[in-house]
């Protein structure tokens, strides 16, 4: 999922029905406290911070909220579709993408249709480096936003990718002057990891058959992923390694976001939230 600085406005969705619909924020100094929202029947998955005054949340049947870093609001969606992800570049940039292959792209004024060419549930967006944006999803799916099209990608396994995160390299010349890495997890423990020096998807060994549902990364040495039966798996630069994680709750852990390499955090079901603190997952 998408790491950002906004820790201190970090939120937590909790994907419930009706009257448990939930937002909940942390303000790093107080601990988590409620947030009201102008929905009452939606599921809400995802959420990006641009900044402390500019937010995004996104749910079922196109539900679209914006924080103004009072309130957050309604804003008009150009589709009824369940939407799974949000990810801005920055606050006239984003893509939100969801069921059967919808994606959306915010112009700094509107929401407006996108088509993706594939009718796959999307169930994750991230990007790095305008316009390139990538969106993953069912049957191992990978499609990629080069600012005019979506174009699908190539990837080693016909298995669904359920998280992606993109991360910047180093400064190159001659072009393509950045280069940029990523990582996508999803089925049966699967991880892939790109480099667009070679615009290719490459599989990493896993040390788990688990679900992978989401993947953060602090560094090029350092990124996490969270999945089923209380999966946490970290990779340290050379392999990815199983961590200790306290068997509490359902086990099935949804999201995860890494301010840093000491400070973290996790979520899943039945209002599992897990802190990272440099040493162990409370």
């Amino acid at each position: 999922m998408k790491a950002n600085t906004w820790l201190s406005l970090f939120l937590l969705i909790a994907a419930s029905i009706a009257v448990n619909l939930s937002v909940v924020n942390a303000t790093g100094e107080t601990g988590w406290s409620s947030a009201s929202v102008p929905v009452t029947i939606a599921h809400l998955f995802d959420v990006f911070m641009v900044n402390s005054t500019d937010g995004w949340i996104v749910g079922d049947s196109g539900t679209i909220l914006h924080w103004n870093g009072t309130a957050w609001n309604n804003v008009t969606s150009p589709t009824k579709a369940d939407l799974r992800a949000v990810y801005m570049l920055n606050s006239t940039d984003g893509w939100a993408v969801g069921l059967g292959g919808v994606t959306i792209h915010w112009n700094g004024t509107a929401w407006e249709n996108v088509t993706s060419g594939v009718t796959v549930h999307l169930l994750d967006v991230g990007a790095t480096y305008s316009p390139y944006y990538y969106a993953v999803g069912a049957s191992g799916t990978i499609i990629k936003w080069n600012g005019t099209d979506w174009v699908p990608e190539t990837i080693p396994t016909p298995l669904g990718i359920r998280g992606i995160e993109m991360y910047l390299g180093a400064y190159t010349h001659p072009p393509p002057f950045f280069i940029w890495y990523g990582w996508a997890v999803g089925d049966s423990g699967t991880i892939l990891h790109y480099s667009n020096s070679t615009d290719s998807w490459t599989e990493t060994e896993s040390p788990t058959s688990a679900q992978l549902n989401d993947v953060s990364v602090v560094g090029a040495n350092d990124a996490w992923a969270v999945g089923s039966s209380w999966t946490i798996i970290r990779w340290n630069g050379t392999d990815w390694q199983n961590v200790a994680c306290p068997k509490t709750g359902y086990g099935y852990l949804t999201a995860i976001d890494m301010v840093n390499a000491t400070d973290g955090w996790a979520m899943g079901y039945n209002g599992t939230i897990l802190h990272w603190n440099g040493t162990a997952w409370n």
